[in-house]
């Protein structure tokens, strides 16, 4: 939060407090914005990252894609397999007359039907689509180029947590960006380490797919 007070000579000053009940503290106004935006100015996208990164993106999304098909494919096949062997058993199970058979039996059908359930919901998961991705860069490309402008300059407190949530995994504390030590999302990190090496680079965001594709959903849904 932020207030006034004033000076001695009757000069007002501003200042940014803590709101969410921790110990008092007020830094100056002017300290306070010049320490985040210097922060973000430190965040600008490195001559020839953003192109490069849309490029591999799409790369790494297609081969996903790709193995996502084969996984796909390979689980349907798996799913008519255990369908198979849970109406052999339930055959069995309705001509039996043995108690003993038919408890047993039960207790087999009822684990096929937890692995048919799980396999059913593995074949609804879907990866990320393309126009998600399209979307997504399109918004990060005015941030990362613009990110002082963009986020200090955001008309409402809402369009500046959306901007927040883009750039921090999770929302950093003064020190931490006094400090330059702020938990950055994926495309932050990979910008933060980017050397122009294409190879690298899609080395580097395949491994952390999983992760960069949640947050994009997430940004997105904000």
């Amino acid at each position: 939060t932020a207030s006034k007070s004033t000076g001695k000579l009757g000069k007002r000053h501003g200042y940014y407090h803590c709101a969410r009940g921790h110990k008092y503290l007020g830094i100056n106004k002017t300290e306070f914005e010049t320490t985040v935006g210097k922060c973000l100015d430190s965040l600008q996208s490195k001559p020839g990252f953003l192109p490069l990164f849309r490029e591999v993106a799409r790369d790494v999304w297609m081969q996903k894609t790709k193995d996502i098909q084969g996984d796909q494919s390979l689980i349907r096949k798996h799913l008519e397999e255990l369908r198979t062997k849970q109406n052999a058993l339930l055959n069995v199970h309705t001509g039996t007359k043995s108690e003993l058979v038919r408890g047993k039996l039960e207790v087999q059908i009822e684990e096929l039907e937890e692995a048919i359930k799980a396999a059913e919901t593995k074949t609804k998961q879907v990866g990320i689509k393309e126009d998600e991705i399209k979307a997504y860069f399109a918004i990060a490309k005015n941030l990362m180029e613009h990110p002082r402008k963009i986020v200090m300059e955001a008309a409402t407190k809402e369009k500046i947590e959306k901007h927040w949530s883009m750039i921090y995994n999770t929302l950093p504390t003064y020190a931490d960006l006094s400090d330059g030590t702020p938990d950055l999302t994926v495309i932050y990190r990979l910008n933060r380490d980017f050397c122009g090496d294409k190879k690298r680079l899609a080395g580097q965001l395949s491994l952390e797919w999983n992760t960069w594709t949640e947050q994009l959903k997430g940004f997105l849904q904000c």
